[in-house]
């Protein structure tokens, strides 16, 4: 199913709850995110815009790491895509994984 637009993401995310997936947590890369909780409306979470941008490597394991921490700590789900897209700039904004010299 196409993934293109928000439209075709909400078919494919109610696909997920007819499956008994209660939450949906899509990442929108520069778009952001959107939660999709079963029976609510989407929350939509604009990104940070970081003033310097120094390696991304890790930045989607760090926000699917913050789903995880703040849904398992019982943080309300705006909470939740808080933590989640800190922790991401915060990753963003610091050097990574990667060696200049490798």
């Amino acid at each position: 199913m196409p993934t293109e637009s928000f439209e075709q993401i909400s078919q494919s995310v109610v696909k997920c709850h007819n499956m008994g997936v209660k939450q949906v947590l899509v990442k929108l890369g520069a778009k952001g995110s959107a939660l999709f909780i079963e029976g609510e409306e989407p929350i939509k979470q604009p990104i940070i815009s970081a003033a310097r941008v120094l390696d991304t490597t890790g930045a989607g394991d760090t926000f699917t790491a913050g789903f995880c921490c703040g849904t398992c700590r019982g943080k309300i789900p705006k909470g939740v895509l808080e933590i989640c897209r800190c922790g991401s700039l915060s990753l963003c904004s610091s050097e990574g994984s990667h060696s200049k010299h490798a």
